[in-house]
């Protein structure tokens, strides 16, 4: 369940919300495509294994997503111009020339899980890869809730969302995400 709380800096269209760890964890299945790619079929004990990352990592995670929606002043096919004269997601290729507002959005789970990984990796490695693909899992899971959460502001400002654009996904350069802490 999703728990809508007020961001840290005040403002009408920014919003913090925190998610269950129990929400955003994955299935084994979801955990085993990460850790050894479509068609890996993992022994029993390495399935027990996910298993209890699985449980280690749902009780270090702190799944939370930060929104803030932004009125589009200009755009077109070479990016969006909210604030000031630098576009966002130049070069994109999106087709811009609908957006009146672009809701951004970034998620984490928090330092827990990339704390035990490193502490893992020096001592058990290959617990740290299991850890670190049941941290994968999550994020994935995790996206797919901040995409159920921005549906649901955009709905309820009377707002319709249209296609999730980002960084890593869809050909963008993943360099870009830098765009995106820079608002």
């Amino acid at each position: 369940m999703a728990q809508t709380l007020p961001a840290k800096r005040s403002s009408l269209n920014q919003f913090r919300v925190s998610f269950s760890s129990r929400d955003c964890r994955p299935r084994v299945a979801d955990v085993v495509h990460y850790l050894g790619g479509a068609d890996y079929r993992p022994r029993p004990h390495i399935l027990k294994r996910v298993e209890r990352a699985l449980t280690l990592a749902e009780n270090v995670v702190a799944p939370a997503a930060v929104f803030s929606i932004f009125p589009v002043r200009q755009a077109n096919h070479t990016g969006v111009m909210l604030n000031g004269d630098r576009p966002i997601f130049a070069g994109v290729g999106a087709d811009w020339h609908q957006a009146a507002y672009i809701l951004a959005s970034l998620a984490t789970l928090g330092p827990g899980l990339e704390a035990k990984c490193r502490a893992l990796s020096r001592s058990a490695p290959f617990a740290a890869i299991v850890l670190d693909a049941v941290g994968v899992a999550f994020l994935d899971k995790l996206a797919v809730l901040v995409g159920r959460e921005s549906q649901r502001q955009a709905t309820s400002l009377g707002l319709h969302s249209g296609v999730r654009i980002s960084p890593g996904l869809c050909n963008i350069d993943l360099s870009l995400q830098t765009e995106l802490f820079d608002l």
